[in-house]
């Protein structure tokens, strides 16, 4: 009878966590941001699209105090049009001025990221 090799579970493509590691990372961002908040940065270019919108969903989810963080990492160049995307989801007003700097990026991703983002943010607190 041969043996077979065992399978290996699905990869995260190269991510060192997948939901899973996200969902902790969450938890871990309500006491240690500065330890969880780049784990979800990296998370967010996960080929694996679970663990990239799980990233994105728990950083949106930990709020406006981690906007400090996501834009050092974003004008660092880490993920930046789905962080300056991310920024707009926010909900917070005060992130436009940072927002208008990434409209003028060579990058036409971040350019228009920066200017939904920006029109999401005026749009929802016209309507309040």
């Amino acid at each position: 009878m041969d043996r077979q090799e065992p399978t290996k579970p699905p990869s995260s493509g190269g991510s060192k966590f997948g939901v899973i590691g996200v969902l902790l990372n969450y938890g871990l961002g309500r006491i240690a941001p500065g330890f969880a908040v780049p784990r979800l940065i990296r998370a967010l270019g996960s080929p694996n699209e679970e663990t990239k919108m799980a990233a994105y969903m728990a950083l949106v989810k930990l709020g406006p105090r981690n906007a400090d963080r996501l834009l050092a990492a974003a004008r660092h160049g880490q993920r930046t049009a789905s962080i300056v995307q991310l920024l707009g989801d926010l909900g917070d007003r005060g992130l436009i001025p940072e927002l208008a700097e990434f409209t003028r990026s060579a990058d036409p991703q971040v350019a228009a990221a920066a200017r939904d983002s920006i029109e999401l943010l005026q749009s929802v607190h016209d309507t309040q």
